[in-house]
């Protein structure tokens, strides 16, 4: 794999010209929140916000898929690193 590769060129380049699906960087996100939400969840709404869980489960999902989008990024990063993965 090139390492001159931006994070949105294509996952999956097509040699007949035309590029579809996820960037690497989607598809890199995609991969590291298929793992982390496989994990067992034991997270708990605080008692003090009980009255607005669905807001607090909303801010955890949107804390867990800034996370795996932070994973695919320094997975990019260290790719890219001279002598880094090829």
């Amino acid at each position: 794999m090139s390492n001159n590769r931006s994070p949105e060129d294509p996952a999956f380049p097509n040699a007949g010209g035309k590029d579809w699906g996820l960037s690497r960087r989607e598809l890199l996100a995609a991969m590291a929140m298929q793992g982390y939400i496989s994990l067992e969840d034991q997270r708990t709404c605080p008692k003090d916000r009980i009255n607005e869980v669905e807001i607090w489960r909303q801010e955890i999902v949107e804390s867990d898929a800034k996370y795996c989008v932070r994973v695919a990024d320094a997975v990019l990063a260290e790719l890219s690193k001279e002598g880094g993965a090829k």
